[in-house]
């Protein structure tokens, strides 16, 4: 199945990088194979999907993957994220390797092997503990911040009630217990960066649990957090955001088990 087009821009990214930057896509690398077929075996095209064609009006074929991948290079060429300087080369911008660096940042937390550099194992456990306190702390603001509303809309009874979930049960899938006005739960999932980006991780755990929940699960983004006014965005049924495409998924790992 094809993936979307959306889907294809941060691989693409990734995969420019790790062709030092540029490349023409249909050049072979070190590893012989070209930029449309690393993409396509990332995303487990099957062979009948890559021989797939589509037809312009005047009736010439041309390669349906390709044409897909080309698209989301001009959407990275819009943003700013790959540069045209070079005709038939595709390059990273240094808008796009900013982008990259931020993308890594916002998936510190994950087991993941680095998109941009090699990590040592000790610079990997620095990352690993910087990322549980922004994220401790970013729970912690949460809280105030529930708290507070509560007892400003005299509430103080339900404020009193709200909980730091994940210090209890880091298998729940939410952060913080807390309470609509009328005392009905609200599970609510934090997800902190100290930028302003816009993505984040998400594990499978979580995903089942804000299907499970439904609009009572609420995802709050809390970046700046170590400024003076960090913010907060406030995300209902997410479960519902992904099922209309608001949000795109990125598989980031994948869990192998041997054959038999």
């Amino acid at each position: 199945m094809f993936p979307k087009y959306k889907e294809i821009q941060i691989p693409l990214l990734q995969e420019l990088f790790n062709r030092g930057g540029q490349a023409k896509p249909s050049e072979i690398s070190s590893d012989e194979i070209n930029l449309y077929d690393s993409l396509a075996i990332y995303f487990e095209l099957s062979p009948e999907d890559i021989q797939e064609k589509i037809y312009e009006s005047n009736g010439k074929a041309r390669s349906k993957w390709k044409n897909m991948v080309r698209w989301a290079r001009n959407d990275l060429l819009k943003k700013g994220l790959l540069e045209n300087e070079v005709r038939g080369v595709w390059q990273l911008s240094e808008a796009g390797l900013s982008y990259l660096n931020e993308f890594e940042k916002e998936n510190s937390s994950s087991p993941n092997t680095s998109l941009t550099k090699s990590t040592s194992l000790d610079e990997f456990e620095v990352s690993q503990k910087r990322a549980k306190e922004i994220g401790f702390k970013g729970e912690l603001f949460v809280i105030d911040s529930e708290k507070s509303f509560l007892a400003s809309i005299g509430k103080p009874h339900l404020a009193e009630k709200v909980e730091h979930i994940s210090l209890q049960n880091i298998s729940a899938g939410y952060d913080v217990l807390s309470f609509y006005p009328d005392g009905s739960s609200k599970y609510i999932e934090v997800k902190t960066t100290v930028t302003d980006s816009n993505t984040f991780i998400i594990t499978k755990n979580e995903l089942e649990k804000a299907e499970f929940y439904s609009d009572k699960y609420w995802l709050y983004r809390v970046t700046k957090i170590d400024s003076i006014t960090p913010k907060i965005e406030k995300i209902q049924n997410l479960h519902e955001l992904i099922s209309t495409e608001k949000f795109i998924q990125i598989p980031l790992a994948y869990k192998m088990i041997p054959t038999e």
